[in-house]
């Protein structure tokens, strides 16, 4: 008598599994396509989250002409002209008090880097429920023509500003209220 079970023919192999013994997925039966599902954030989201959150935060806090005189731009400090960056940090400012006139007067990629600051701040979430976000943002090497075009852009637009010669100036509206 023929037993049944791995060693048998094909025509006696019994497809059943036996109790206790947990099913295997086989010939007969189709692996289950299970989809990893992330529900913490890694290190490096955290990261980001919290980076983005504090720069976000600071720019509520204080307003434009109110941040502490404290010079952080080495370009500006050695040759008394503006760098392709200087205005972006009062410029964030302003557009986190609705002064987007200000804002401009500052730096105009205040606008592009403050929008990308809201979105690097919203990415972990966005690529969970958003699932092909990652994949495109990936496969259309978003990022990289992305931050080389805005890289080139602010380049070229300090360049401009460079060539002005004009020192560094706060907006009219600050220099109306005696604000520096």
């Amino acid at each position: 008598m023929p037993q049944a079970g791995l060693l048998a023919e094909p025509s006696v192999r019994s497809n059943t599994v036996p109790e206790g013994c947990a099913a295997r997925p086989g010939r007969n039966q189709p692996p289950a396509k299970e989809r990893p599902q992330r529900s913490s954030l890694t290190h490096g989201e955290i990261a980001l989250v919290v980076s983005m959150s504090a720069v976000l935060l600071i720019s509520f806090i204080f307003p434009p002409g109110g941040l502490p005189q404290v010079p952080i731009c080495y370009f500006a400090v050695l040759t008394g002209l503006p760098c392709p960056g200087c205005g972006l940090t009062r410029g964030f400012c302003a557009i986190a008090h609705g002064r987007f006139a200000d804002a401009w007067a500052y730096n105009p990629f205040a606008f592009a880097l403050y929008g990308l600051t809201v979105f690097f701040l919203l990415y972990p979430w966005l690529t969970r429920w958003l699932s092909r976000l990652r994949q495109r943002l990936v496969r259309w090497r978003v990022p990289l023509w992305l931050s080389l075009s805005l890289v080139v852009a602010m380049w070229i637009f300090g360049a401009w500003r460079m060539n002005q010669a004009k020192p560094i100036q706060p907006p009219a509206s600050e220099a109306r209220a005696g604000l520096k």
